[in-house]
Protein backbone atom coordinates (compact mmCIF):
# COMPACT_ATOMS: atom_id res chain seq x y z
CA UNK A 1 0.00 0.00 0.00
CA UNK A 2 2.58 2.19 0.97
CA UNK A 3 4.80 1.67 -2.57
CA UNK A 4 1.11 1.88 -4.45
CA UNK A 5 1.18 5.56 -2.30
CA UNK A 6 5.05 6.41 -3.54
CA UNK A 7 4.11 5.58 -7.22
CA UNK A 8 1.11 7.70 -6.93
CA UNK A 9 2.76 10.67 -5.92
CA UNK A 10 6.20 10.56 -8.43
CA UNK A 11 3.41 10.49 -10.91
CA UNK A 12 1.32 13.39 -9.90
CA UNK A 13 4.84 15.28 -9.61
CA UNK A 14 6.06 14.31 -12.75
CA UNK A 15 2.79 15.66 -14.35
CA UNK A 16 2.94 18.55 -12.59
CA UNK A 17 6.59 19.02 -14.15
CA UNK A 18 5.30 18.86 -17.39
CA UNK A 19 2.36 21.39 -16.75
CA UNK A 20 5.16 23.54 -15.59
CA UNK A 21 7.44 22.66 -18.57
CA UNK A 22 4.51 23.72 -21.03
CA UNK A 23 3.53 26.57 -19.43
CA UNK A 24 7.08 27.72 -19.88
CA UNK A 25 7.00 26.37 -23.31
CA UNK A 26 3.76 28.40 -24.24
CA UNK A 27 5.23 31.93 -22.36
CA UNK A 28 8.66 31.59 -24.67
CA UNK A 29 6.13 30.93 -27.70
CA UNK A 30 4.26 34.14 -26.55
CA UNK A 31 7.19 36.61 -26.34
CA UNK A 32 9.04 35.10 -29.57
CA UNK A 33 5.47 35.99 -31.25
CA UNK A 34 5.53 39.52 -29.79
CA UNK A 35 9.17 40.14 -30.59
CA UNK A 36 8.72 39.00 -34.55
CA UNK A 37 4.82 40.92 -35.04
CA UNK A 38 5.66 44.15 -33.32
CA UNK A 39 9.12 44.96 -32.07
CA UNK A 40 11.00 43.50 -34.91
CA UNK A 41 8.82 45.52 -36.95
CA UNK A 42 9.29 48.49 -34.88
CA UNK A 43 13.23 48.50 -34.82
CA UNK A 44 13.24 49.54 -38.71
CA UNK A 45 10.47 52.38 -37.61
CA UNK A 46 13.43 55.19 -37.01
CA UNK A 47 15.32 54.64 -39.74
CA UNK A 48 12.05 54.52 -42.48
CA UNK A 49 10.81 57.66 -40.30
CA UNK A 50 14.69 59.45 -40.61
CA UNK A 51 13.88 58.95 -44.46
CA UNK A 52 10.59 60.37 -44.96
CA UNK A 53 11.54 62.92 -42.28
CA UNK A 54 14.69 64.31 -44.74
CA UNK A 55 12.24 64.23 -48.00
CA UNK A 56 9.66 66.39 -46.13
CA UNK A 57 12.56 68.74 -44.73
CA UNK A 58 13.94 68.72 -48.20
CA UNK A 59 10.20 69.94 -50.14
CA UNK A 60 9.56 72.02 -47.06
CA UNK A 61 12.94 74.14 -47.03
CA UNK A 62 12.31 74.61 -51.10
CA UNK A 63 9.33 76.31 -50.11
CA UNK A 64 6.72 73.31 -51.09
CA UNK A 65 4.75 72.04 -48.35
CA UNK A 66 3.79 68.49 -50.46
CA UNK A 67 4.78 65.61 -49.20
CA UNK A 68 6.33 62.46 -52.09
CA UNK A 69 2.63 60.79 -51.70
CA UNK A 70 1.14 64.75 -53.08
CA UNK A 71 -0.48 65.56 -49.82
CA UNK A 72 0.51 68.43 -47.93
CA UNK A 73 1.91 68.51 -44.55
CA UNK A 74 -1.44 69.77 -42.65
CA UNK A 75 -3.52 67.74 -44.49
CA UNK A 76 -1.61 64.73 -43.78
CA UNK A 77 -1.99 65.66 -40.31
CA UNK A 78 -5.62 66.19 -40.78
CA UNK A 79 -6.44 62.41 -41.95
CA UNK A 80 -4.60 61.36 -39.09
CA UNK A 81 -6.84 63.25 -36.79
CA UNK A 82 -9.84 61.98 -38.81
CA UNK A 83 -8.93 58.17 -38.25
CA UNK A 84 -8.65 59.10 -34.71
CA UNK A 85 -11.60 60.45 -34.17
CA UNK A 86 -13.39 58.08 -36.55
CA UNK A 87 -12.26 54.65 -34.33
CA UNK A 88 -13.16 57.01 -30.69
CA UNK A 89 -16.80 57.16 -32.54
CA UNK A 90 -16.92 53.73 -33.62
CA UNK A 91 -16.40 52.43 -29.90
CA UNK A 92 -18.31 55.04 -28.08
CA UNK A 93 -21.39 54.66 -30.61
CA UNK A 94 -21.00 50.79 -29.76
CA UNK A 95 -20.27 51.10 -26.46
CA UNK A 96 -23.32 53.61 -25.61
CA UNK A 97 -25.97 53.31 -28.96
CA UNK A 98 -26.57 49.13 -30.14
CA UNK A 99 -27.52 51.05 -33.86
CA UNK A 100 -25.29 53.69 -34.88
CA UNK A 101 -27.67 55.07 -37.94
CA UNK A 102 -31.22 56.58 -36.98
CA UNK A 103 -33.93 53.49 -37.32
CA UNK A 104 -34.71 55.08 -41.13
CA UNK A 105 -31.94 52.99 -42.64
CA UNK A 106 -32.90 50.10 -41.42
CA UNK A 107 -36.86 50.53 -42.45
CA UNK A 108 -36.41 51.26 -46.16
CA UNK A 109 -40.75 52.68 -46.10
CA UNK A 110 -38.92 56.06 -44.34
CA UNK A 111 -37.63 57.37 -46.78
CA UNK A 112 -34.32 59.77 -46.06
CA UNK A 113 -36.28 62.34 -47.89
CA UNK A 114 -39.98 63.22 -46.85
CA UNK A 115 -41.84 63.30 -50.19
CA UNK A 116 -44.64 65.70 -48.97
CA UNK A 117 -47.26 67.30 -51.53
CA UNK A 118 -46.66 71.20 -49.43
CA UNK A 119 -47.29 74.02 -51.12
CA UNK A 120 -44.64 76.73 -50.69
CA UNK A 121 -45.88 78.87 -46.90
CA UNK A 122 -43.31 81.95 -48.10
CA UNK A 123 -43.97 84.67 -50.61
CA UNK A 124 -41.97 83.28 -53.94
CA UNK A 125 -39.58 86.40 -53.54
CA UNK A 126 -38.43 85.95 -49.84
CA UNK A 127 -35.95 83.80 -48.63
CA UNK A 128 -35.58 80.11 -48.08
CA UNK A 129 -34.92 79.38 -44.47
CA UNK A 130 -33.14 75.94 -43.89
CA UNK A 131 -32.52 74.45 -40.47
CA UNK A 132 -30.17 72.20 -39.87
CA UNK A 133 -29.98 69.51 -36.65
CA UNK A 134 -27.68 67.26 -35.25
CA UNK A 135 -28.69 65.04 -32.72
CA UNK A 136 -26.57 62.76 -30.89
CA UNK A 137 -24.63 65.66 -29.39
CA UNK A 138 -22.56 64.85 -26.56
CA UNK A 139 -22.13 61.06 -27.40
CA UNK A 140 -19.10 61.36 -29.77
CA UNK A 141 -16.82 64.04 -27.71
CA UNK A 142 -14.30 64.89 -30.21
CA UNK A 143 -17.03 65.06 -33.22
CA UNK A 144 -19.23 66.91 -31.34
CA UNK A 145 -16.71 69.83 -30.50
CA UNK A 146 -15.96 69.79 -33.97
CA UNK A 147 -19.81 70.57 -34.68
CA UNK A 148 -19.86 73.03 -31.84
CA UNK A 149 -16.91 75.39 -33.47
CA UNK A 150 -18.61 75.82 -36.21
CA UNK A 151 -19.63 79.76 -36.77
CA UNK A 152 -23.03 78.89 -38.51
CA UNK A 153 -26.15 78.83 -36.21
CA UNK A 154 -27.10 74.95 -35.95
CA UNK A 155 -29.61 73.70 -34.05
CA UNK A 156 -28.25 70.92 -31.39
CA UNK A 157 -29.76 68.31 -30.11
CA UNK A 158 -28.26 66.31 -27.24
CA UNK A 159 -28.33 63.31 -25.36
CA UNK A 160 -28.68 63.67 -22.05
CA UNK A 161 -26.16 60.64 -20.86
CA UNK A 162 -22.96 61.57 -22.77
CA UNK A 163 -20.08 61.53 -20.31
CA UNK A 164 -19.45 65.57 -21.15
CA UNK A 165 -23.16 66.74 -22.00
CA UNK A 166 -23.31 69.85 -19.49
CA UNK A 167 -20.27 71.12 -20.62
CA UNK A 168 -20.91 71.01 -23.99
CA UNK A 169 -24.28 72.00 -23.53
CA UNK A 170 -22.72 75.84 -22.20
CA UNK A 171 -20.16 75.59 -25.45
CA UNK A 172 -22.46 75.34 -27.89
CA UNK A 173 -25.01 77.79 -25.95
CA UNK A 174 -22.03 80.38 -25.30
CA UNK A 175 -21.45 79.57 -29.62
CA UNK A 176 -24.50 80.91 -30.33
CA UNK A 177 -26.12 77.64 -31.21
CA UNK A 178 -29.70 76.55 -30.49
CA UNK A 179 -29.80 73.38 -28.05
CA UNK A 180 -32.63 71.06 -27.71
CA UNK A 181 -33.16 67.70 -26.18
CA UNK A 182 -32.73 64.46 -27.89
CA UNK A 183 -35.39 61.94 -26.26
CA UNK A 184 -34.97 57.98 -26.92
CA UNK A 185 -37.83 56.60 -27.77
CA UNK A 186 -38.59 53.26 -28.34
CA UNK A 187 -37.86 51.61 -31.85
CA UNK A 188 -38.59 48.53 -33.53
CA UNK A 189 -35.06 47.89 -34.56
CA UNK A 190 -34.05 47.09 -31.12
CA UNK A 191 -35.50 47.59 -27.35
CA UNK A 192 -32.88 48.85 -25.83
CA UNK A 193 -30.78 52.38 -27.31
CA UNK A 194 -30.08 54.15 -24.06
CA UNK A 195 -29.55 53.91 -20.58
CA UNK A 196 -33.24 55.42 -20.31
CA UNK A 197 -35.81 55.43 -23.18
CA UNK A 198 -39.54 55.70 -22.89
CA UNK A 199 -41.25 52.50 -24.27
CA UNK A 200 -45.03 51.88 -25.13
CA UNK A 201 -45.27 49.45 -22.53
CA UNK A 202 -44.83 51.90 -20.23
CA UNK A 203 -47.66 53.47 -17.79
CA UNK A 204 -48.37 57.24 -17.92
CA UNK A 205 -46.50 57.87 -14.51
CA UNK A 206 -43.45 55.95 -15.94
CA UNK A 207 -43.16 58.14 -19.27
CA UNK A 208 -43.34 61.17 -16.91
CA UNK A 209 -41.02 59.86 -14.54
CA UNK A 210 -38.56 59.49 -17.08
CA UNK A 211 -38.76 62.83 -19.01
CA UNK A 212 -39.43 64.96 -16.20
CA UNK A 213 -35.81 64.74 -14.87
CA UNK A 214 -34.56 64.34 -18.29
CA UNK A 215 -35.63 67.98 -19.27
CA UNK A 216 -34.77 69.26 -15.99
CA UNK A 217 -31.23 68.28 -17.31
CA UNK A 218 -31.00 71.81 -19.06
CA UNK A 219 -31.82 75.25 -18.29
CA UNK A 220 -34.45 76.88 -20.14
CA UNK A 221 -35.19 74.29 -22.57
CA UNK A 222 -37.48 75.28 -25.77
CA UNK A 223 -37.48 72.32 -27.57
CA UNK A 224 -36.86 68.55 -28.15
CA UNK A 225 -37.20 65.63 -30.99
CA UNK A 226 -37.31 62.05 -30.52
CA UNK A 227 -34.26 60.02 -30.78
CA UNK A 228 -34.80 56.79 -32.28
CA UNK A 229 -38.57 56.15 -31.75
CA UNK A 230 -40.29 54.33 -34.95
CA UNK A 231 -42.61 52.35 -32.64
CA UNK A 232 -42.78 54.64 -29.64
CA UNK A 233 -43.98 58.25 -32.20
CA UNK A 234 -46.85 55.52 -33.87
CA UNK A 235 -48.57 55.02 -30.31
CA UNK A 236 -50.77 58.24 -30.07
CA UNK A 237 -51.92 57.46 -26.37
CA UNK A 238 -47.96 57.32 -25.34
CA UNK A 239 -47.09 60.53 -27.47
CA UNK A 240 -49.80 62.37 -25.66
CA UNK A 241 -48.24 61.80 -22.10
CA UNK A 242 -45.03 63.46 -24.05
CA UNK A 243 -47.37 66.24 -25.35
CA UNK A 244 -48.61 66.90 -22.15
CA UNK A 245 -45.33 67.54 -20.57
CA UNK A 246 -44.01 69.99 -23.35
CA UNK A 247 -47.06 71.99 -23.28
CA UNK A 248 -46.17 72.25 -19.63
CA UNK A 249 -43.17 74.02 -20.46
CA UNK A 250 -43.97 75.63 -23.55
CA UNK A 251 -41.77 73.39 -25.56
CA UNK A 252 -42.02 72.57 -29.21
CA UNK A 253 -41.35 69.45 -30.69
CA UNK A 254 -39.84 67.75 -34.20
CA UNK A 255 -40.96 64.64 -35.33
CA UNK A 256 -37.36 62.93 -36.39
CA UNK A 257 -39.72 60.89 -38.63
CA UNK A 258 -38.02 57.79 -38.04
CA UNK A 259 -41.31 56.13 -39.55
CA UNK A 260 -43.39 57.18 -42.21
CA UNK A 261 -45.88 56.34 -39.63
CA UNK A 262 -44.94 58.65 -36.98
CA UNK A 263 -48.08 61.30 -35.53
CA UNK A 264 -45.92 63.34 -33.69
CA UNK A 265 -47.19 66.21 -34.94
CA UNK A 266 -51.09 65.13 -35.43
CA UNK A 267 -50.95 64.35 -31.60
CA UNK A 268 -49.13 67.86 -30.48
CA UNK A 269 -51.49 70.00 -32.95
CA UNK A 270 -54.14 68.33 -30.34
CA UNK A 271 -52.37 70.09 -27.12
CA UNK A 272 -51.37 73.07 -28.21
CA UNK A 273 -47.61 72.47 -28.64
CA UNK A 274 -46.25 73.68 -31.67
CA UNK A 275 -44.58 70.83 -33.69
CA UNK A 276 -42.35 70.37 -37.39
CA UNK A 277 -41.57 67.57 -39.25
CA UNK A 278 -37.99 66.45 -40.62
CA UNK A 279 -37.90 67.01 -44.61
CA UNK A 280 -34.20 65.39 -45.39
CA UNK A 281 -31.89 62.91 -43.32
CA UNK A 282 -28.11 63.60 -43.98
CA UNK A 283 -25.97 61.17 -43.23
CA UNK A 284 -27.93 57.59 -43.37
CA UNK A 285 -25.07 56.57 -45.15
CA UNK A 286 -21.26 58.26 -43.99
CA UNK A 287 -20.24 58.92 -47.19
CA UNK A 288 -19.34 62.52 -48.44
CA UNK A 289 -20.65 62.02 -51.21
CA UNK A 290 -23.73 60.52 -50.15
CA UNK A 291 -24.16 63.44 -47.83
CA UNK A 292 -23.52 66.25 -50.10
CA UNK A 293 -25.96 65.29 -52.69
CA UNK A 294 -28.70 64.68 -49.40
CA UNK A 295 -27.84 68.92 -48.52
CA UNK A 296 -28.26 69.38 -52.40
CA UNK A 297 -31.77 67.61 -51.51
CA UNK A 298 -32.37 69.86 -48.89
CA UNK A 299 -31.75 72.91 -50.83
CA UNK A 300 -34.52 71.70 -53.47
CA UNK A 301 -36.70 71.00 -50.65
CA UNK A 302 -36.83 74.34 -49.26
CA UNK A 303 -37.22 76.05 -52.66
CA UNK A 304 -40.25 74.30 -52.81
CA UNK A 305 -42.04 74.89 -49.53
CA UNK A 306 -40.31 77.78 -48.20
CA UNK A 307 -38.09 75.79 -46.04
CA UNK A 308 -36.66 72.50 -44.79
CA UNK A 309 -35.45 70.83 -41.61
CA UNK A 310 -32.41 68.43 -42.08
CA UNK A 311 -31.32 65.56 -39.52
CA UNK A 312 -27.46 64.83 -39.28
CA UNK A 313 -25.50 63.10 -37.16
CA UNK A 314 -21.71 64.30 -35.33
CA UNK A 315 -19.85 61.75 -38.15
CA UNK A 316 -16.43 62.24 -39.61
CA UNK A 317 -17.79 62.86 -43.22
CA UNK A 318 -20.65 64.65 -42.11
CA UNK A 319 -18.76 67.15 -40.58
CA UNK A 320 -16.71 67.70 -43.28
CA UNK A 321 -19.40 68.42 -45.54
CA UNK A 322 -21.06 70.30 -43.69
CA UNK A 323 -18.54 72.40 -43.42
CA UNK A 324 -17.80 72.83 -46.91
CA UNK A 325 -21.68 73.41 -47.71
CA UNK A 326 -21.95 76.79 -44.99
CA UNK A 327 -19.10 77.86 -46.46
CA UNK A 328 -20.77 77.66 -49.89
CA UNK A 329 -24.30 78.24 -48.85
CA UNK A 330 -25.60 80.76 -50.96
CA UNK A 331 -27.01 83.72 -48.43
CA UNK A 332 -28.93 85.52 -51.31
CA UNK A 333 -31.09 82.37 -52.17
CA UNK A 334 -30.99 80.87 -48.87
CA UNK A 335 -31.21 81.84 -45.02
CA UNK A 336 -29.98 79.05 -41.70
CA UNK A 337 -32.74 79.69 -39.12
CA UNK A 338 -32.96 78.07 -35.84
CA UNK A 339 -36.20 75.91 -35.45
CA UNK A 340 -37.47 78.24 -32.29
CA UNK A 341 -37.23 81.17 -35.13
CA UNK A 342 -38.34 79.12 -38.03
CA UNK A 343 -41.28 78.30 -35.73
CA UNK A 344 -42.45 81.78 -35.47
CA UNK A 345 -41.82 82.97 -38.85
CA UNK A 346 -44.71 80.03 -39.84
CA UNK A 347 -47.13 81.39 -37.27
CA UNK A 348 -46.87 84.84 -38.56
CA UNK A 349 -47.42 83.82 -42.13
CA UNK A 350 -50.09 81.87 -41.33
CA UNK A 351 -51.62 84.27 -39.06
CA UNK A 352 -51.37 87.15 -41.63
CA UNK A 353 -52.31 84.80 -44.53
Amino acid sequence: MEKENKRKELLIAIYKRRVIFLKICCALFVVLAVYFLFIADYSQAPKEAEEEGSEAVGDISSGDDALPNGKSVSSRALSLDDEIARIIEEEEQNHLSPIEEDEEEKKPETPAVESKKSERIFPAGEKNYITVVIDDMSINHILSQQIIAEPKQLTLSFLTYGEHFKEQVEEAKAAGHEVIVHIPMEPYAAPNTAPEQLNVSMKKEEIRNILVPMLDNFENLEGGNNHMGSKFTENKEKMSVVMEVLKERNMFFLDSKTSAKAIGCEVAEKYGVECLDRDVFLDNENDFEYITNQLKQLEKAAKKKGYAIAIGHPKTETVKALKKWLKNLNSDEFELIKLKDLLKKIKNMKKNS
